[in-house]
């Protein structure tokens, strides 16, 4: 395989009737694979569950969690890996990935999907060197839509559209591909939730774990997130970075669509980008079809209703009456009746009963404005009671936001570390062993490097004995790679 896909498995492996033949792509949950059906003679694609997160690659196939504390996010992300695939499975979408089969190998799973020939809209728009035009847009983004309407319609989300995870084929037909529902329970269990987001083009609901508030309308606003790098070059800003400015009173930092292109295309079409990047989920469009609606300017049409005050005609109130008129021994019924009225009095009644139209017209509209107003009372003070609570969350998920980009950091410094102790001169590798013995009581990881460092000399003499004390405390301490070699290991054996 190529050097910058070291965790794949090698090329010609064998998977069944498969054949790798290289690497189409990876990322932190997976590795996807060009292979051949070497029965049929056709090339698919197939999908490896690899969180490299919480699992590596051990020998040259078999995947296995890190540590003991990892094995059940690991095995439950791998349950998850599963029923997307059976999710997936259902549709037969020209839009949706199409999933041919599901099965277990090497202690992880893999999807195996149709191949396509082709390339991602993100190397679509690195090779135009331009912006899209409204009609590239609409042509590629209507089918989406339509693709992404049946995922809704059964009961699932993307959770991760943006420019890389919409292909397209030669025939420059858009399919949507790489699904984030097992991402997103695996993130819900413990992995970095940095690792399940893409900024920019994530909205601010994907934050939380549980999945409230999360619907249709999350999806939407990732498309209207794709659909601004497309035409402006660059991606929203974070809505991170949005919350945060919320959460402190500030504007909000999202520059609209509508300001910073006018004039290039039409309103509707940048009205209904900005709805879609909405902050508040409440606030975006709440289904594919609304917004793609939005989208193409197809507005619905209206009816007016006569008001059942008006009158066309005054007088008819006064003609063509019926007269009952009774006496004491007999009634005499006289119909349609013109009597002689006298033109001042039938002046008179004419403005009377204006007048009464009037104000009753009047009487209507102010129970009204006043009804409006109240109303409006009442949604001030709800809203002004949501935003209490929602700066409440907004600072919660800060908070476990700075400990999760914490222990993101911490993560980077110790792969760092151990490049340098690895690839580093000796100068190097003396300060990363010292930095190590002061992390190495508390982390199992600093506690495996350590082991590494004292077997092969990194900056201190070797010493086997000292370098076996430490794989073992890191074993004990849950790393499942420390534990592998230490068991393996003649040195400690």
């Amino acid at each position: 395989m190529e050097e910058d896909y070291k965790n794949s498995l090698p090329t010609g492996h064998k998977l069944y009737e498969y054949r790798i033949e290289s690497v189409l792509g990876s990322g932190a949950f997976g590795i996807t694979y060009k292979a051949l059906d070497v029965n049929l003679s056709q090339y698919v694609a197939i999908k490896e569950y690899l969180p490299n997160n919480c699992a590596f690659r051990q020998g040259q196939t078999t995947v296995v969690a890190r540590s003991s504390h990892d094995k059940e996010t690991y095995e439950w992300g791998l349950t998850r890996f599963g029923d997307e695939g059976k999710h997936l499975a259902k549709f037969k979408h020209p839009n949706i990935v199409r999933i041919l089969r599901y099965f277990v190998a090497n202690d992880t799973a893999y999807l195996v999907m149709e191949y396509e020939k082709g390339q991602t809209l993100e190397e679509h728009l690195k090779s135009l060197h331009r912006c899209l035009t409204e009609e590239e847009a609409v042509t590629i983004f209507t089918p989406i839509l339509d693709g992404l309407q049946a995922v809704h319609e059964g009961n699932l989300l993307h959770r991760d559209i943006k420019p890389s995870n919409i292909f397209l084929r030669d025939n420059s037909s858009p399919v949507l591909i790489d699904f984030g529902a097992a991402r997103y329970d695996l993130s819900g269990k413990s992995c970095l939730m940095t690792e399940v987001l893409t900024p920019g083009f994530a909205p601010f609901e994907q934050n939380t774990s549980d999945g409230k508030n999360q619907g249709s309308w999350s999806d939407i606003y990732a498309v209207g997130a794709t659909l601004y790098r497309c035409i402006t070059g660059k991606r929203p800003v974070d809505a991170n970075l949005r919350a945060a400015a919320l959460v402190e009173d500030q504007p909000d930092p999202y520059e609209k669509v509508k300001q910073l292109l006018a004039g290039r295309y039409s309103d509707s079409f940048l009205e209904a980008i900005d709805a879609a990047l909405e902050f508040r989920p409440q606030k975006r469009p709440q289904t594919t079809q609304v917004f793609q609606s939005l989208l193409c300017n197809q507005q619905q049409s209206t009816q007016l209703e006569s008001s059942p005050l008006m009158v066309s005609n005054t007088d008819e109130l006064l003609d063509d009456t019926v007269i009952n008129v009774r006496t004491a021994n007999h009634s005499k019924h006289i119909t349609n009746a013109k009597p002689k009225v006298n033109s001042k009095f039938k002046n008179l009644v004419v403005k009377i009963t204006l007048t009464s139209i009037l104000l009753l017209s009047v009487g209507v509209a102010g129970v009204n404005v006043y009804q409006e107003i109240q109303h409006k009372k009442e949604l001030k003070i709800i809203a002004e009671q949501e935003m209490i609570v929602e700066k409440k969350q907004l600072q919660k998920l800060a908070l476990k936001k700075e400990k999760k980009l914490a222990k993101l950091q911490y993560l980077q410094q110790l792969k760092e570390a151990e490049d340098k102790l690895l690839n580093g001169n000796q100068d190097q590798q003396k300060i990363v062993m010292t930095q190590l013995i002061e992390l190495a009581h508390t982390d199992a990881n600093a506690m495996r490097l350590l082991g590494i460092g004292y077997y092969w000399g990194k900056g201190v003499t070797i010493d086997y004995k000292l370098s076996c004390q430490w794989y073992k405390k890191s074993a004990e301490a849950g790393n499942q790679e420390a534990k592998v070699f230490y068991d393996k290991s003649t040195k400690c054996n």
